[in-house]
């Protein structure tokens, strides 16, 4: 029976300011470098087709590592946007009773999802988070038809942790728990009867020492 197997690719290192600009920071000199080791581990696969977030720094590691991939199309995606995926709902309600919280405010068992209101995220934008990744794994996330499909998404850390937890069948709010490396791959393996396995996450093998970021 077919099967998808998919390698989900963060980003490489960007730039620290975004600036005003919507579509995001570009690459560092060290995210090339990094996309580069990532395309060079994944040149053996007969990718059909990458997937990536339409942000800068995803569209600029996806075309690195279509160098190795020559004729592979590369379809660009909002969905494959950064976003907050998932939050427990104790933080959402919390969250709509408190819209701008001060650190001082913060009640310990929400300490872990301090960034969430240090970046800056309204109600608004949580809510279409969780409907966008929602529909994210819908999308990629289905069984090969007729024969083995082997597609490579390039996204941000956030969703990918959560797909990780989709793949699980673990809660989706657990990505939180998690990090992840800047060009790290993860696989994920969707059978003909559409059940996720999780094969590696993080994987940052191909990658030298002084290479590791999370940014």
């Amino acid at each position: 029976m077919a099967k998808r197997f998919i390698y989900l690719v963060r980003h490489g290192q960007r730039e620290p300011d975004p600036g005003s600009d919507l579509l995001g920071p570009k690459l560092t000199e060290l995210g090339w470098r990094q996309a580069h080791q990532a395309a060079r581990r994944l040149t053996s696969l007969k990718v059909d087709v990458i997937h990536t977030s339409s942000l800068r720094r995803t569209m600029e590691t996806a075309q690195i590592l279509a160098v190795e991939h020559p004729d592979i199309p590369i379809r660009p995606s909002r969905l494959l946007w950064e976003c907050v995926p998932a939050l427990p709902d104790f933080a959402l309600q919390w969250f709509k009773e408190h819209p701008e919280p001060g650190d001082d405010q913060l009640p310990a068992q929400l300490q872990p999802w301090r960034a969430i209101w240090s970046e800056g995220n309204d109600l608004q934008q949580l809510e279409t988070g969780f409907e966008q990744a929602s529909q994210a794994w819908d999308r990629y996330f289905i069984p090969a038809r007729g024969k083995d499909r082997h597609d490579i998404l390039v996204s941000h850390g956030n969703l990918i942790r959560y797909f990780v937890m989709r793949a699980l069948q673990s809660p989706p709010t657990a990505w939180i728990n998690m990090e992840i490396h800047n060009c790290s791959i993860c696989q994920i393996v969707i059978d003909a009867d559409a059940r996720p396995t999780l094969v590696s996450f993080n994987d940052c093998g191909h990658l030298h020492a002084d290479q590791v970021t999370f940014f």
